[in-house]
């Protein structure tokens, strides 16, 4: 560009798909200067040539922007590491998705013929598609990297303090099983005990969730949540499964989410319902998606359980709803005493929720 086609300067300036902020500046003639900050953008309106978001908009839109004597980012750091040229800004995207920005100095005139803008289109085309795939690439790796990292970890957890808890709480149930009637104050020492490896045994077994694998299918989902109220019941318990909607459509966080909160509740229904099974419902549709589970247990008076301040209900009812809030949803609990459970949970399907 600086050579062949005899412009005075030209920048380019490449976006972090993790942080969508684009930075990594690099000038030809190199700058003396140190490099400016990253500049973060977001989607804007087309119609938006406001001065203070040429190059984001130029980004969030893919169309060029022309600037004479406009200013291109309100970012003043980077303002006056360009200088004062005449700027030709064209985006470098590749299938839509953002990944740099090319800056021509067009030189006092601010004049760019026919050809020039014909060759400069063709370079950015080349330019976009090598650094988009290369891009791509690495981040793929650097999600790979996390992925297998956070499976290791929960594996290691699972294999060592998980274990060791498990045999714990067995040992100690035996031990109150065979310990004779009058000796009742081991008996109450041991349960006591018992209670406290269940609870760390309870912990450990979220933490093993969070760390579970990010994308979560619907199978998996399914799965996961029968082989988890496996392991927390000491008898068989089932788990009774419907769905039904497009689940690929959403986002990790609101899969996660979901499974959460069917896990927790499939840990209130073993823990405290006094039977052995469960209805468990996921529905997608256009605008959200419903998650109801039910049981025909014993039941409890919902706004005593809400308002208990036990540390362990951290991952119970009111975890249930912290977690539904924070993405724009709503629970709803109802329950009645021998009449059984029904937790109702609502999550927006907006654009925020999707997967893409």
């Amino acid at each position: 560009i600086t050579l062949e086609l005899g412009f005075p300067r030209a920048v380019l300036g490449l976006v972090d798909p993790s942080t969508q902020k684009l930075g990594q500046w690099r000038s030809e003639p190199p700058s003396l200067a140190h490099n400016p900050p990253d500049l973060s953008f977001a989607p804007g309106n087309e119609n938006d040539e406001s001065p203070q978001a040429l190059i984001q908009a130029m980004l969030a839109n893919a169309a060029p922007w022309y600037a004479h004597s406009e200013q291109l980012t309100e970012d003043q750091a980077l303002m006056e590491w360009l200088g004062d040229d005449h700027w030709l800004c064209i985006p470098l995207r590749l299938r839509n998705n953002p990944v740099g920005v090319l800056l021509v100095a067009a030189g006092p005139t601010g004049a760019v013929d026919g050809d020039q803008r014909e060759i400069l289109d063709a370079v950015t085309a080349q330019a976009a598609l090598a650094l988009g795939t290369t891009m791509v690439c690495i981040d793929r790796t650097r999600r790979l990297t996390t992925e297998q990292e956070r499976n290791r970890i929960a594996r290691d957890i699972h294999d060592t303090v998980a274990q060791s808890l498990f045999g714990i709480v067995f040992s100690l149930d035996a031990c109150v099983t065979m310990l004779p009637d009058q000796a009742e104050r081991v008996r109450q020492e041991l349960i006591e005990l018992r209670e406290v490896a269940a609870g760390v045994r309870d912990e450990v077994r979220s933490s093993i969730y969070d760390l579970w694998p990010i994308e979560l299918s619907l199978e998996q989902f399914k799965s996961n949540l029968a082989l988890y109220a496996t392991q927390c019941s000491p008898q068989p318990f089932s788990v009774d499964f419907t769905a039904s909607g497009d689940f690929e459509q959403l986002s990790p966080v609101v899969r996660r989410t979901l499974y959460r909160v069917a896990q927790e509740a499939i840990t209130n229904v073993i823990h405290h319902s006094g039977v052995l099974s469960a209805q468990v419902s996921l529905h997608v549709n256009s605008s959200q998606v419903d998650l109801s589970i039910r049981d025909l247990g014993m039941g409890f008076v919902t706004e005593k359980a809400l308002n208990d301040r036990n540390p362990r209900q951290r991952f119970g009812l009111r975890g249930i709803q912290e977690r539904v809030w924070a993405l724009g949803g709503d629970v709803e609990i109802w329950s009645q005493e021998h009449q059984g459970t029904m937790i109702r949970v609502s999550i927006p399907y907006g654009e925020a929720n999707k997967h893409g």
